[in-house]
């Protein structure tokens, strides 16, 4: 039972011959079995519509900051959600994001890249300003 939760999320995952199967309440970007694709190993490269691997990085361009998150494989368009605010949906896959945080950014901000329509996620990835 939730009690006075302003958010939640659960997650729940099965697990069968043919792959895992998660089912998402409450959570945005929805849960996962990040990295693993029914009938094939964790992160196998071999299934193109996986993603299988995340980075972020800090860059600092001037006097304003970003985070540069990157990723391989995956689908033809992706989803990506950022833990502060602006989610993207329907991103062409290029295997790579630039979100410009500004001159001040605080705090941690923590990127998942899914497949557009899908469940399969990869992340999250995280930078933190002090």
């Amino acid at each position: 039972m939730i009690r006075n939760a302003n958010t939640f999320v659960l997650c729940v995952t099965s697990v069968s011959a043919t792959g895992y199967e998660t089912i998402s309440y409450g959570a945005n970007p929805p849960c996962g079995k990040f990295g693993t694709s029914p009938g094939g190993d964790p992160g196998d490269p071999g299934d193109p519509t996986v993603p299988f691997d995340l980075s972020v990085e800090k860059v600092q361009k001037g006097r304003n900051y970003r985070a540069k998150v990157n990723w391989q494989g995956g689908a033809a368009q992706v989803d990506i959600f950022r833990s502060q605010g602006a989610d993207l949906l329907g991103v062409d896959n290029n295997g790579s994001y630039t979100d410009n945080l500004g001159k001040t950014p605080s705090g941690s901000y923590e990127y998942t890249v899914c497949n557009t329509g899908f469940d399969e996620c990869v992340g999250p990835g995280s930078i933190s300003f002090p």
